[in-house]
């Protein structure tokens, strides 16, 4: 969400005061500047500071004598500050706790660079714990662990993941500024509840053997403005339950997925793509490889300029909706470029969970043409491909799926297929009703199968899941059916010969037998059954109460009798 005026947040910024030079040096505890250890036998740096409070950390970050702080306790921030000092600051968090409190440290002079280490943040404000709007400031978070409403606002600064960094978001974005890296062997799990993960301006770059994942239920899971580029060196494996996975969303936007990177992008949305890159751009490389699934009306990903999946690359794209396409362009025609070493596969929309493909063009294959259109009624021009039978056949508009490279091989698809069956839907959060251990062992068997060993690696996890979910659905039905057969066995115990049919209680069926077979059909879960046995239950219970209602009547009876017998002996019947 772009922040227009500040003070609207209510963070009462500028009510802030700056904190500098010699104002602060009479306020700074006597141990602040001195080289001391800090847990264990450590140095700290000469211009270091161990802190354990919020005054020690407050006089530690405005002093411009102080670069590295170590935390030796968790802590509170008690209040807002504007760090107008140049000097770098290197929070060492020792693994303890900054409470943001909803207050925030706020980086007002332009070149300025922080780093925030080995620390959890919690409860940080819309724009962070560390943040600021002026040019070129560079932050640093290594191994951090985050939240709260978001992690950082930095629109005129880059953000630097290094270590593992996680975030999880309440209601905005995790990342919203100019430029985001992932720094190579890094790894970053941002999760946002109600908003975007990341919302950037600039470039998104994803180093070497790094893993970016990113899960959203907002619109976006990441989104980029004009112009903006995402460079993929690693692995990118992009969700969202709202709308696009990937959104370039004003115009020239770029999508670079290099040698050695992967990138997953799923969307759950019922009408929109998976990547959109607006009046852009989608080039993934050779050895490069994309997946993206969509479960929309519109193409799974849509461009306005060039898609281009090089010879070498390795690509899956699958549309779950019947109606959707898996190629689209907007607003502009794009031109597609289409190359395989291993030739392609195309499924027809609404058979793309079919095992086999529609149409199989094998071999060194190559083709160019483009198309215009966003929805399935979606038109090509000048196709011309190496493959006559693709020339002759190819429809965009009729294609829900399209596999190249890795993914093209007969073994693979099948495989892929099979696996994807096992599952409700491309979420892959649930199992068919039908998805037995016959079906599971089948998949696995295809899988096995398989020679690509990343590709064999993954779909072996999904066979992993598939099992998970049917050992629970297992584990529950049996449960469910010990409880059936505890109450069945309680309510039948309650009649003669062991069954409701006599219509007659045992003489030792008291209200107690009753009220303990109530416990456990109240435990049955299936409607049926429980209605059932709470039938013949209820039915026990109207002869238990005839049968003590009989038994009071004559009870009383029998005392009545007794006293007007007893009466009659005296005269007037009465003693």
């Amino acid at each position: 969400m772009k922040k227009q005026d500040l003070l609207k947040k209510g963070t009462s910024i500028a009510l802030v005061a700056t904190i500098i030079g010699s104002q602060l040096l009479a306020t700074v505890p006597y141990n602040v500047f001195a080289a001391e250890s800090r847990v264990g036998t450590q140095a700290l740096p000469t211009n270091s500071a161990n802190v354990s409070t919020w005054p020690e950390l407050q006089a530690a970050l405005t002093s411009v004598a102080v670069t590295d702080i170590y935390l030796n306790a968790d802590i509170t921030i008690g209040a807002s500050v504007s760090l107008a000092t140049s000097t770098t600051k290197h929070i060492h968090g020792n693994g303890y706790i900054l409470n943001a409190d909803s207050k925030e440290l706020r980086l007002t002079k332009a070149g300025t660079s922080a780093v925030m280490e080995d620390v959890r943040i919690t409860n940080t404000t819309a724009y962070g714990l560390i943040w600021g709007t002026v040019a070129d400031l560079e932050v640093t978070y290594k191994d951090v662990d985050h939240s709260g409403i978001q992690m950082i606002y930095l629109p005129s600064g880059n953000l630097i993941i290094d270590g593992t960094v996680t975030s999880n978001t309440t209601t905005q974005e995790v990342f919203q500024g100019k430029n985001l890296t992932i720094k190579d062997n890094a790894t970053a799990y941002f999760n946002a509840i109600a908003g975007m993960t990341i919302d950037f301006t600039g470039a998104l770059n994803v180093g070497t053997n790094a893993t970016l994942t990113t899960r959203s239920k907002g619109p976006v899971s990441i989104n980029g403005a004009a112009s903006t580029k995402i460079v993929n060196l690693g692995n990118m494996d992009v969700k969202s339950e709202g709308q696009r996975a990937i959104l370039l969303n004003t115009s020239n936007g770029s999508i670079y997925a290099q040698k050695g990177s992967s990138l997953k992008a799923v969307s759950a949305s019922a009408t929109e793509e998976a990547i959109l890159a607006v009046d852009g751009n989608i080039y993934v490389e050779s050895g490069a490889t994309l997946e993206a699934e969509s479960n929309g009306t519109k193409g799974t990903i849509n461009a306005g300029g060039t898609i281009k999946l090089a010879q070498g690359s390795n690509f899956s794209l699958t549309n779950f909706n019947s109606a959707g396409a898996a190629l689209a362009s907007y607003p502009t025609p794009v031109d597609v470029i289409l190359q395989s070493s291993q030739g392609i596969s195309t499924w027809n929309r609404g058979t793309v969970m079919n095992p086999k493909p529609t149409a199989t063009y094998p071999g060194m294959f190559d083709a160019q043409f483009t198309i215009s259109g966003y929805l399935n009624s979606v038109t090509q021009k000048d196709l011309a491909s190496n493959n006559m039978q693709f020339v002759n056949s190819y429809k965009t508009a009729a294609t829900g799926k399209i596999v190249g490279g890795s993914f093209a091989s007969d073994e693979q698809d099948v495989a892929k297929s099979a696996v994807d069956a096992l599952f409700t839907d491309s979420t892959k959060t649930g199992i068919k009703t039908i998805t037995d251990q016959a079906a599971i062992d089948a998949a696995k068997d295809l899988v096995n199968k398989v020679s690509d060993p990343t590709v064999k690696a993954d779909l072996q996890k999904d066979i992993d899941k598939a099992q998970s979910l049917l050992d629970a659905k297992k584990a529950a039905t049996a449960a469910e059916k010990a409880k059936q057969d505890a109450a069945l066995k309680a309510v039948n115990e309650l009649f003669n010969s062991n069954t409701p049919l006599t219509d007659a209680i045992k003489p030792t069926t008291d209200q107690a037998a009753i009220d303990a077979a109530k416990a456990l059909v109240n435990a049955v879960t299936d409607p049926t059954v429980k209605a059932a046995l709470q039938k013949d239950l209820n039915r026990a219970q109207e002869l238990l109460d005839a049968k003590n209602a009989a038994a009071a009547a004559a009870e009383k009876a029998k005392q009545d009798a007794a006293r007007k017998a007893a009466d009659e002996l005296f005269n007037n019947n009465t003693p």
